[in-house]
C-alpha cells in the first residue's frame, strides 16, 4: 500500500527502509462506512418511527500513522514540511491510497498533526487527523473532451411516449383563411392546401386544446409537397389572440415522399389555451395553380426516449434512442465503483440562446437559456452553472446529472440556436 497526502508520500517500511513509512496499519477509516446523518422520529400513535428518507452519510474521518527516518538534518527538515502541510491556508488536500485493488482518493482537510521529538536521532513517529467533507473514495479523474460541429435542422428528433391524432386543420393561401382537403396517406389523416392560383405562400395548420397533458414535450409532423421546396415548421403558444411563445424548426426540403419535424418544447406557458402547430412554406418561386403543401398526424407527446432522425419518413424504425448522428454526439460515462457521482460540465461558446444538456437513459435535463459568449461550468455538486466564471440564474430546469455506481450513462448537448460547440465532462469513479 502506498499513501500520498499532499506533498508526503508513505510507503510501507519494507519497501523502503528510511523517508517517510507507512506504519504497519497505519491507515485508519479510510474503507470505513461513515455515520448516517438520518434522525428516526417516532411515531406518537403507533409502533416504531417514520421512514427518516433518504440515508445520507457524515463526513469520513480517515486517520493517517507513520514515521520518518534518515540523518539528523533530514529529520528537521522532515518536520517542517508536516508543519508547512498542517499549517497551511484553510482549504483541501488530496489523500490518495494505492492498494491491492485500486487506487483511490478524497479531498481531506487536515484537523491535527501530531509529531514526536527525535532527540537528535533523525527519526520520528508522527499522526495525521484528517476530515474528508465527502465521504465518497474516488478513483482518478477521467476527461472528455466532443467537439459539437453545426448540423442542419437543429433540432434532436425524440420519439413521443404519448401520442394523439389531431384534426382541428386550417389553411391559409397568401395569408387568407382557406379550407383544407382532408387526407389520408402514409397510414394516418392529415390535411392538404392545394394553391387555387398561383400563389406566394401557402399554410397548413393545426390547432391543439390543452386538454392534452403537455409539460416538456415534443411535437412531430410528417409534411410533404408536391414538389421539393424548403418548408419549416412553426409552433405557438396562445391565449385567445396572444402570443404565449413560438418556437420555429430550420427550413428543410421536401417533397412529395415526405419529411418528419421534430420540435421540443418547454412546458407550456400559464394561460395559455391552445398549441397551434403550422406547416408552411415561402420562397421567391411561388406555388402554380394545383401545387399543393400536406401536412400528416401531429403528435404531441411527453420526451423519454431521445433519437436523432435518420430514418425517412414518419415511422421510427431505428433502434430507440440511438441513430448514425447521435452516435456521434452522444457522450458515454462510465462508473465503475459503488457509490453515485455527479459528473462536471464545461461548455465552450458561445451560445446564443443557451444550452439543454440530456441524460438519455432517464430524461433528466439541464435547460439554461440565456445567451452565453464564453463559457460555461455546469458543476452538479454544487448545484450551480458557472458562466465565465460567475454563478448565473438562467436556469429553467434543474434536473442535475447522476451516475449510479457500475453503471454508464450518455448525454446529449442540444441548443435552441445550433452552433458549433466544445463541450468537456470530467468525472471520477466513486466507492463508499
Amino acid at each position: 500500500m502506498t499513501v500520498t497526502l499532499g506533498t508526503l508520500v508513505l510507503h510501507p517500511q519494507e519497501y523502503s527502509p528510511t523517508g517517510w513509512q507507512l506504519d504497519r496499519n497505519g491507515l485508519d477509516g479510510w474503507y470505513d462506512v461513515a455515520g448516517s446523518k438520518s434522525v428516526f422520529e417516532g411515531r406518537p400513535q403507533a409502533h416504531g418511527a417514520f421512514v427518516p428518507g433518504p440515508d445520507f452519510r457524515s463526513p469520513a474521518a480517515p486517520l493517517l500513522r507513520g514515521r520518518f527516518q534518515g540523518t539528523p538534518a533530514e529529520a528537521v527538515a522532515a518536520k517542517m514540511q508536516l508543519a508547512a502541510l498542517a499549517g497551511q491556508a484553510p482549504g483541501l488536500t488530496v489523500l490518495r491510497v494505492t492498494d491491492d485493488a485500486v487506487t483511490s482518493q478524497r479531498m481531506v482537510s487536515i484537523r491535527t498533526v501530531d509529531v514526536d521529538d527525535d532527540h537528535g536521532r533523525g527519526r520520528f513517529n508522527f499522526a495525521v487527523d484528517c476530515l474528508a467533507p465527502d465521504p465518497r473514495r474516488y478513483g482518478l479523474g477521467q476527461e472528455l473532451i466532443k467537439e459539437l460541429p453545426f448540423r442542419q435542422g437543429g433540432n434532436i428528433a425524440v420519439n413521443p411516449s404519448a401520442a394523439v391524432d389531431l384534426y382541428l386543420w386550417s389553411g391559409a393561401v397568401n395569408g387568407g383563411p382557406y379550407n383544407p382537403v382532408r387526407v389520408f396517406s402514409a397510414g394516418s389523416w392529415g390535411a392538404r392546401v392545394v394553391a387555387p392560383t398561383a400563389a406566394e405562400s401557402v399554410v397548413v395548420k393545426n390547432t391543439v386544446p390543452l386538454s392534452l397533458p403537455v409539460p416538456a414535450h415534443t411535437v412531430s409532423v410528417l409534411a410533404r409537397a408536391s414538389r421539393v421546396r424548403p418548408v419549416r415548421m412553426t409552433c405557438t403558444w396562445l391565449s385567445s389572440s396572444e402570443v404565449f411563445q413560438t418556437a420555429t424548426t430550420d427550413q428543410v426540403m421536401v417533397g412529395p415522399e415526405g419529411h418528419r419535424f421534430d420540435l421540443k418544447l418547454d412546458p407550456f406557458p400559464t394561460g395559455a389555451t391552445q398549441l397551434v402547430v403550422a406547416v408552411d412554406s415561402t420562397e421567391a418561386e411561388p406555388f402554380t395553380a394545383g401545387e399543393w403543401l400536406e401536412a400528416q398526424r401531429v403528435m404531441v407527446g411527453v420526451t423519454t426516449t431521445y433519437a436523432d432522425g435518420d430514418t425517412p419518413g414518419w415511422t421510427w424504425t431505428g433502434t430507440p434512442g440511438r441513430s448514425t448522428s447521435l452516435d456521434n454526439e452522444q457522450m458515454i460515462i462510465t462508473n465503475i465503483g459503488t457509490a453515485d457521482i455527479e459528473p462536471r460540465f464545461t461548455l465552450y461558446g458561445p451560445m446564443p440562446d443557451g444550452f439543454r444538456i440530456i441524460e438519455v437513459e432517464t430524461g433528466r435535463q439541464i435547460i439554461y437559456r440565456a445567451a452565453i459568449t464564453g463559457s460555461a461550468i455546469v458543476d452538479p455538486t454544487e448545484g450551480v452553472v458557472l458562466v465565465n466564471g460567475l454563478p448565473k440564474y438562467g436556469l429553467i430546469r434543474y434536473q442535475w446529472p447522476k451516475v449510479p455506481g457500475g453503471t454508464s450513462r450518455r448525454y446529449i448537448v442540444d441548443q435552441p440556436t445550433r452552433v458549433p460547440i466544445s463541450v468537456k465532462i470530467n468525472w471520477a469513479s466513486g466507492w463508499w
